[in-house]
């Protein structure tokens, strides 16, 4: 194959790929578009499913566009820091794993809540105060959670969730499901 061969094919291969591009654009402009008309207590969520939906098929921007400030911020990173977070998310997840699988039940009742300032693939991370209940006298203890935006508004001061705690380090406290 001569070289101008090559390059021929290789500029209308650029001219497909450009025309799929497009084409994808084209859709999460549409879907921005149709979100115009979502409630605003759903608007989150919807974005961050759309983001999460893309997987990679949408160009950083127009995803970025469609999602919330925290995860446009996360998109914008290097790949090296996101890939960082998404690493440390997975090592927070498997702690929690772990003490599903192995720890105590537990009631906890939320007693403060606030942010610690970190933000991890685009997720808000919280120190939480709990008081505990289920594991001899009641105790107060707090962990440290990543919090999804849809799931915030389940985390208010006074709701109670099932939990687990570490029975060898009772200060280790996770919190999984909201009860009532």
């Amino acid at each position: 194959m001569l070289n101008s061969e090559r390059l021929y094919r290789g500029r209308a291969h650029m001219k497909w790929l450009d025309k799929k591009i497009k084409a994808h654009q084209d859709r999460a402009f549409e879907t921005f578009a149709r979100m115009q008309g979502v409630p605003p207590e759903q608007l989150q969520a919807t974005q961050q499913n759309i983001v999460q939906g893309a997987q990679g098929h949408y160009d950083p921007a127009v995803a970025a566009s469609l999602s919330d400030q925290a995860t446009a911020d996360f998109l914008a990173l290097p790949q090296a820091e996101q890939m960082r977070q998404q690493q440390e998310l997975q090592a927070g997840g498997q702690k929690l794993r772990l003490l599903w699988e192995t720890g105590t039940d537990v009631e906890v009742t939320i007693t403060s809540i606030a942010p610690t300032g970190i933000t991890l693939g685009g997720q808000h991370q919280y120190t939480i105060g709990v008081r505990v209940d289920g594991a001899g006298e009641p105790y107060q203890a707090s962990t440290v959670q990543v919090i999804a935006a849809p799931m915030f508004a389940s985390y208010t001061v006074g709701a109670r969730f099932r939990g687990k705690i570490n029975p060898r380090d009772r200060a280790e406290v996770g919190i999984f499901q909201r009860i009532g």
